[in-house]
């Protein structure tokens, strides 16, 4: 753990394989491996220093290594729940996992289903839709040679019906957490299911439960901005910036809504924050931040 939280991934991925070599049984080990294995996949290409040229040809053999870390984190995390099946901390790992595997709707049903553990009031009239789910059924995910699941393509969604949720009793400091967390993470895959209606529904929620959490004012930025309500998306990410200065997916998020509202000097601004903040390499991966500095650029010069 010592080496997770140091960000040192491949020390910790030894360490946790020490401990299954010696008791494969043990749930924390294979939790924390399929974590670390998530971590690493999440990494950006390339280092400081590195130029275009070498970042270019490092790319799609990092994304064969990527597709691998997700493959054997879903694994992982598939043991872990068959030891441990009502862990809501597997559960949401497993949805983080599957989510950045575009495997959209089985991000989903973890997350739901992470839901349902913590108790009656905080699933969603969404769950009602769910098809069963055992634990067995979150296999590992299959790729095309692009990349992308096999069944990352996504039914038509009805943003007519948005979803309520309940605020339950919580009765304690960890149990709010964990489910505000829980809510910010079935948000993100709401947004990227094209669903940011009940997106928003989740993130009320999670921020009547934790109303400091960056990261679920981040993701409600992102659910305004696909629902082209770029203020309000101005509004939630310069919220998520100020609880976490460090976010730089905010300042993106941040930068390209300004820039929709015609701010062209204020949104190359917090896109440069978010490449000091997060290096060159992640702020092109986080969408495109680089490029629309470029152009935030010409369109300053042009609207002085």
């Amino acid at each position: 753990l010592a080496h997770w939280h140091e960000q040192r991934f491949q020390e910790a991925e030894a360490s946790y394989r020490a401990a299954l070599r010696i008791d494969d049984r043990n749930v924390d080990a294979h939790h924390y491996l399929a974590n670390t294995l998530r971590d690493q996949a999440a990494q950006p290409v390339g280092s400081a220093g590195w130029s275009k040229f070498e970042v270019a040809a490092a790319k799609p053999r990092r994304r064969r290594r990527t597709i691998s870390y997700l493959e054997e984190s879903v694994s992982e995390y598939q043991v872990a729940l068959r030891l441990e099946p009502d862990s809501v901390e597997i559960l949401d790992g497993l949805g983080q996992t599957l989510l950045l595997a575009d495997r959209i709707d089985d991000a989903r049903d973890a997350l739901l289903d992470a839901l349902a553990c913590l108790g009656p009031g905080l699933d969603t009239q969404v769950n009602l839709n769910k098809k069963p789910t055992s634990v067995q059924e979150y296999d590992t995910p299959q790729f095309h040679s692009e990349g992308k699941s096999s069944i990352s393509s996504l039914a038509s969604s009805d943003e007519s019906q948005p979803v309520h949720l309940k605020v339950p009793f919580v009765p304690d400091d960890e149990k709010v957490t964990t489910s505000a967390a829980v809510l910010t993470h079935l948000a993100a895959v709401f947004t990227d299911r094209g669903e940011p209606n009940k997106a928003v529904d989740a993130l009320r929620t999670a921020l009547r439960l934790q109303p400091q959490l960056g990261a679920a004012y981040y993701e409600m930025g992102r659910a305004m901005h696909k629902r082209q309500k770029f203020k309000k998306a101005v509004t939630a990410h310069r919220t998520a910036v100020e609880i976490t200065p460090s976010h730089s997916d905010a300042y993106v998020g941040l930068g390209c809504a300004l820039l929709e509202e015609g701010y062209y000097e204020d949104g190359a601004v917090a896109l440069r924050a978010a490449v000091e903040l997060g290096g060159a390499s992640r702020a092109k991966r986080n969408h495109g931040a680089w490029n629309d500095i470029r152009g935030a650029a010409v369109k300053s010069a042009e609207n002085p």
